[in-house]
C-alpha cells in the first residue's frame, strides 16, 4: 500500500473540549487548541500522514475553537477555501465539528465543493477526547481511514461524508438523530455508504463515481446567500402569523416544512398567503416534516 496524506480542520466541538478550569473537572467544557487531538491519535496512523490545521477568516487570521451551535455560513466559506488552497497537496481532508450542527456543515459543504474527487469526512464525538470513554478516537480513525484510503486499499468516496460510530453516510442526507447515543447520526432517506466494524466496508454500489473530467475539474464556490429561511407548519398556524414570516425583507427563499408527503391546511386564507409571496418574487419550496419519504406535489 502506499502512504497517504490527510489533511485535518480542526474547527472546535466536543471532541477537543476540556474543562473550563483545568483544577475541576465538572465545569463546563470549552473547545480547547488542537494538541489534545494530537496527543491521541498515531501520527502517522497505518500509512496515513496528517496535518492538522485550524480555521482563518477572510483575512487570514485564525479562527479560535468553536461550538458548532455557533457554525455557520461565513465558516463553511472558510473551511471550503482552506480545503480549495491545499485540494492538490492531500489524497483527503478530515473536517473535525461539533455535533450539533454538524449535519448542516455536511449539506453546506457538499453543494460548496463540486466535482470533488476526493473524500471529506466530517466528525465528532459525544465525549471529549481526553475522556477514558470516549468516542472521540475510533471516530477520527474512521474519518482518517476513509480520507487516507490510499494507504489501506479501501475504495476512494469523493464525496463530502460524515463518519460517526458504525456508519459512514452521504453528508448531504444526514441528520442529527441523537444527543446521547454513539449513533448520533442517521440518513433515514438514504443507505450508509460503509459500516465500520472489525473491518471497514464501503458499498461500492452507492458511491458517486469520480468526474469523467478528472481533478482539474474541481472547484469550489466562494459565495452564500443567507437570505434563506426554513419554516415549519404546525396544526393552528394562521394565515397571518404565515404572511408576516413570507413578507420578511431580508429573505428571498423558504424552505416549507410541510406535513406528509407535502400537505398544508386546506385554508383559502392559507393558499392565498402562499400565492402572494410567489407573486411578491419569492421562491418556495416545499419539503415534508417527515424523516422518510418524500414530497408528492399533488
Amino acid at each position: 500500500a502506499m502512504a497517504a496524506k490527510v489533511l485535518v480542520i480542526y474547527t472546535g466541538g466536543t471532541i477537543g473540549a476540556v474543562p473550563e478550569d483545568p483544577a475541576n473537572p465538572f465545569s463546563p467544557l470549552r473547545p480547547t487548541d488542537k494538541e489534545p487531538l494530537t496527543r491521541f491519535i498515531p501520527n502517522p496512523l497505518d500509512g496515513i500522514f496528517w496535518h492538522i490545521t485550524g480555521l482563518t477568516d477572510d483575512e487570514d487570521k485564525p479562527v479560535p475553537p468553536l461550538d458548532s451551535s455557533s457554525v455557520g455560513p461565513k465558516h463553511w466559506l472558510w473551511m471550503t477555501r482552506t480545503i480549495h488552497q491545499a485540494y492538490a497537496d492531500y489524497d483527503g481532508f478530515v473536517v473535525l465539528h461539533g455535533t450539533d450542527t454538524m449535519a448542516y456543515t455536511s449539506s453546506a459543504l457538499a453543494f460548496l465543493l463540486q466535482n470533488l474527487t476526493k473524500p471529506v469526512v466530517i466528525t465528532g464525538s459525544q465525549l471529549p477526547i481526553f475522556k477514558t470513554r470516549t468516542d472521540a478516537i475510533i471516530n477520527f480513525t474512521s474519518a482518517l481511514s476513509v480520507a487516507g484510503y490510499k494507504a489501506n486499499g479501501l475504495p476512494c468516496v469523493p464525496e463530502v461524508l460524515i463518519a460517526f460510530a458504525d456508519r459512514l453516510l452521504r453528508g448531504c442526507r444526514t441528520t442529527k438523530v441523537s444527543t446521547s447515543r454513539w449513533q448520533g447520526f442517521d440518513s433515514p432517506n438514504f443507505p450508509p455508504l460503509g459500516r465500520f466494524g472489525e473491518h471497514i466496508v464501503i458499498n461500492s454500489d452507492l458511491i458517486r463515481r469520480i468526474p469523467d473530467t478528472g481533478p482539474a475539474a474541481f472547484y469550489a464556490h466562494n459565495r452564500l446567500d443567507s437570505r434563506v429561511m426554513t419554516f415549519p407548519l404546525f396544526p393552528g398556524m394562521q394565515p397571518e402569523q404565515i404572511r408576516s414570516v413570507l413578507s420578511l425583507e431580508n429573505v428571498k427563499g423558504y424552505v416549507l416544512r410541510t406535513f406528509g408527503s407535502g400537505n398544508a391546511p386546506e385554508d383559502p386564507g392559507f393558499l392565498a398567503v402562499l400565492a402572494d409571496a410567489v407573486k411578491a418574487g419569492k421562491t418556495i419550496i416545499n419539503v415534508t416534516q417527515c424523516f422518510e419519504g418524500k414530497v408528492e406535489m399533488g
